[in-house]
Formats: C-alpha cells, structure tokens, sequence
C-alpha cells in the first residue's frame, strides 16, 4: 500500500469540475482546500506507483487543472516486509 500526499493546483474558477472529479474515486480523501489560490491538498491511497500514475494520466490533462504534485509518500507493506 502507498499513501501519497499531494496538492493539486487547478482554476479557481473550475473548482466544481475538480471537486466532481475527485468525487468519482474512493481512494482519494480531500483534506483542505483554498479556492481562491487553487489548490487542494489530498491523499490518494495506491497498492503501487502504477495506480498512482493511472490517477496522474487522468487528473493532468484536464484543462483545469494546472499541475498534480506529490509532497510525501507512505509505503506501508512495502517497507515493512
């Protein structure tokens, strides 16, 4: 299991089209939003890298949003095997 935190940057005035993009997956919790500057801070939890990178292909080439970082990573059962 992999827990990545990230901040998505998006436009502010697409907020509602990110919100129901987010919506659409159980496995990535909102934790704080600021609208007017853009961002959203999330969790996306993963059982590996390539379902992350699934979410990224998805997510970036959305005109609204501007860029998908992540900040930090937990590895859970990877490491601790």
């Amino acid at each position: 299991m992999i827990i990545a935190t990230s901040i998505i940057f998006f436009k502010p005035t697409e907020y509602k089209l990110l919100e129901d993009l987010v919506a659409q997956y159980n496995n990535i919790e909102i934790h704080q939003t600021n609208i007017e500057k853009g961002i959203m801070i999330v969790t996306i939890e993963a059982k590996n890298n390539k379902e992350i990178e699934k979410i990224e292909n998805i997510f970036l080439p959305k005109d609204y949003i501007i860029d998908l970082t992540h900040y930090a990573f937990y590895f859970g059962d990877e490491v601790e095997q």
